[in-house]
């Protein structure tokens, strides 16, 4: 039997599907094990309940009664045969269960679009209610693993907004009056292989092939990596700093404010920039979409806009594949660590280490971290906790990509298989670069003499935009007060969502909840200060 549509077949206990030589349920009992699998699943608040392939729904309803505000369901298939099989079957019942949704697609990206567009899910959680799953096993699995990412990186986000987002506010605004535009400059044109050096145990059995190469390398450095990388006498050609506090500024000492090209977010303690004596690529990181960013990066400043990915290392591969065109070399990036060795050595960590340790009380850092509740077992003799776990997902995901895009870059591993898995083979011989690498020119775009002219331009747009938001938010403070009539309100909530997007509850501001509005008073009084200081630093 080889129908070429899906056949149900009575089998006295229900209905099972044929399709494709394959049944698609049980036999003898064909709606047992999806109700069991529907009854099974953990029920929680905000969470996304995945369905591959439906097929005829048995256990939906059943489902959807027991889901909490917030959930949904979200059934994908990729068959168009087995999707108007799903169509029909639920066309009695699927208008009376609006948290059940059917998408018919093979695109991650689309699929990702249409979850957000219906809440903000915090978690995913696979059901299985049919064998459809199987007939097309390695898209569900991408659009499952894609989709998993995509939720755990936009909680992680919002999370860190929660913790971080008023102080990386704070520090974008003191950065806008006190940088030195005159300084920033487009990122850096090299023509040779990149290597990406992270601050991961693999860097230091690195340098012998980085010294050995290193005319036909451009060596970029996450910050914590450059006094490993500087001890072994390896001037980096760029750096990248994505830290909001001031812990990281021990990690450029050994520069000595020698002149290195620096990829700094707006974000990032202003002490980075005052402390490194280069030139400088502005970035501003996506960590949250609100109107501050949109017009920040929308005003006309020299600011690149990165995608929020929260691991300075993980940063340091896009940037990498976004504005250098040759191969990529990645050592450091281990997202993991033999016991007692969190960093390699050189870096800020270690030398802090060896100046407490003592005869008998040594490595203490390391080895505490080493025995966190939160780390594992990750293999080969290494440990790793979930949030590196994390961040080797989304590198594997940008090293995927680089492999696979419209432009394939060639990728090489030269951590020796002392990190997470990044999708690069794992131990691979790692060729040297060719000989056309090593005679490639330097195209470096440092500051020149007309950079002055436009320093000076950015310097002034950046007094206008800083001067614009404290009209804004002074605007707000006199509705809140009572000083000005409140028709303005809704919309100046939307243009100044940044002040209370950190709030736990955020969303009572936009009810306009009264606790949450006295709140906001006192916010909008403390970023006027905040403002009004950074408007005198840029005159």
């Amino acid at each position: 039997m080889n129908p070429e549509k899906p056949l149900p077949v009575d089998t006295g206990r229900g209905f099972s599907v044929n399709y494709r030589q394959r049944w698609l349920y049980s036999r003898h009992d064909p709606t047992s094990l999806a109700l069991l699998n529907c009854q099974a699943a953990p029920i929680h608040e905000d969470t996304l309940y995945l369905v591959c392939s439906p097929c005829l729904c048995y256990g939906l309803t059943a489902l959807a009664q027991r889901l909490p505000a917030g959930s949904a369901i979200v059934t994908i298939e990729t068959d168009e045969q087995l999707m108007r099989l799903s169509l029909e079957t639920s066309q009695d019942w699927r208008d009376s269960y609006p948290t059940i949704h059917f998408l018919r697609s093979v695109d991650p990206t689309a699929i990702i679009n249409h979850v957000d567009s219906l809440s903000s899910f915090k978690r995913i959680i696979p059901v299985s209610i049919s064998a459809g799953r199987q007939l097309d096993e390695e898209t569900y699995d991408r659009i499952e693993k894609d989709l998993a990412l995509h939720l755990a990186t936009r909680t992680r986000n919002r999370i860190a907004s929660v913790r971080m987002g008023r102080l990386w506010l704070k520090n974008i605004f003191a950065n806008l009056g006190g940088l030195d535009w005159s300084r920033v400059s487009d990122p850096p044109r090299d023509s040779r292989p990149v290597l990406v050096a992270g601050a991961g145990p693999s860097l230091q059995a690195s340098l012998p092939f980085i010294r050995e190469n290193r005319a036909g390398l451009h060596v970029m450095a996450c910050d914590t990596a450059i006094g490993c990388l500087v001890q072994a006498g390896i001037m980096p050609d760029s750096l990248v700093c994505l830290e909001g506090q001031i812990h990281n500024i021990h990690d450029f000492l050994p520069l000595n404010r020698r002149p290195v090209h620096a990829f700094v977010d707006l974000s990032a303690h202003p002490a980075s920039f005052h402390t490194l004596g280069g030139p400088c690529t502005v970035l501003l990181s996506r960590w949250t979409e609100n109107s501050l960013i949109g017009r920040l990066t929308d005003g006309g400043l020299p600011i690149w806009p990165v995608p929020a990915l929260g691991s300075v290392g993980v940063l340091a591969i896009h940037l990498a594949g976004r504005f250098l065109a040759g191969d990529i070399y990645i050592t450091g990036l281990d997202f993991a660590f033999p016991p007692g060795l969190t960093h390699c050595p050189g870096s800020p960590v270690s030398y802090f280490e060896k100046a407490r340790e003592s005869r008998l009380d040594r490595q203490r850092y390391s080895w505490r971290n080493n025995w966190r509740q939160d780390t594992f077992c990750a293999g080969r003799g290494l440990r790793s906790t979930p949030v590196l776990e994390m961040y080797a997902a989304s590198a594997r995901e940008l090293l995927t990509d680089l492999q696979t895009g419209e432009r394939p870059r060639r990728l090489f591993d030269l951590r020796a298989s002392r990190g997470l898995d990044l999708g690069l083979n794992l131990g691979q011989d790692v060729p040297a670069p060719s000989h056309e690498a090593l005679k490639c020119p330097v195209q470096d775009s440092g500051v020149t003499p007309e950079a002055g002219g436009a320093g000076l331009e950015a310097a002034a747009l950046a007094r206008f935009l800083v001067a614009q938001e404290a009209d804004r938010i002074d605007q707000l403070r006199r509705i809140l007060q009572g000083e000005a009539p409140a028709a303005a309100l809704p919309g100046l909530l939307l243009e100044l969502d940044y002040l209370y997007s950190h709030f736990p509850d955020a969303e009572r501001v936009g009810g306009l909840h009264l606790d949450a509005l006295r709140r906001l008073a006192l916010e909008a009084r403390y970023w006027l200060g905040r403002l009004d200081w950074a408007g005198r630093s840029t005159t």
